[in-house]
């Protein structure tokens, strides 16, 4: 059963990338991304409640984030300068921390008992994407 559940993942993931890696990664938006990852799990979002429930995705960032590299390189090395983390993390790991973001609020979504259509999650994807952490949980949200 895992490599079953794990086979059926991957090609979702795989069919994510297809539209994904259509752009330069620089170009990439969160509102992008949004509507190029979220009608995908929708489609799928019978296999996605039961894999986001699996924890399987945070298992396999390292895999996912493997088959993003090569397209993602170049930003995640300028982030990793810009913001000077080279001392701290590498630009493959900044990716994986990426990655486990967005997996944390696709769980968030998908493993609710009865998800939200993704037309309307899309905002709260947004939001979450788009809100530190600390902004969310210290301070408040204005």
């Amino acid at each position: 059963m895992p490599g079953i559940v794990e086979y059926i993942y991957l090609n979702i993931v795989d069919e994510v990338n297809e539209r994904l890696l259509q752009y330069n990664c620089e170009d990439v938006t969160i509102e992008l991304l949004a509507d190029l990852l979220l009608p995908v799990l929708w489609q799928h979002k019978e296999e996605a409640h039961i894999i986001f429930g699996s924890q399987l995705p945070f298992r396999l960032i390292g895999p996912i984030s493997d088959r993003t590299w090569k397209w993602a390189e170049k930003h995640f090395n300028s982030l990793i300068k810009k913001h000077g983390l080279a001392n701290y993390f590498t630009a493959q790991e900044l990716l994986r921390y990426f990655n486990a973001q967005l997996i944390t609020i696709l769980t968030l979504w998908l493993e609710a008992d009865i998800p939200i259509a993704y037309e309307k999650f899309r905002p709260k994807f947004i939001f979450f994407m788009s809100t530190p952490i600390n902004e969310l949980i210290f301070k408040g949200t204005k």
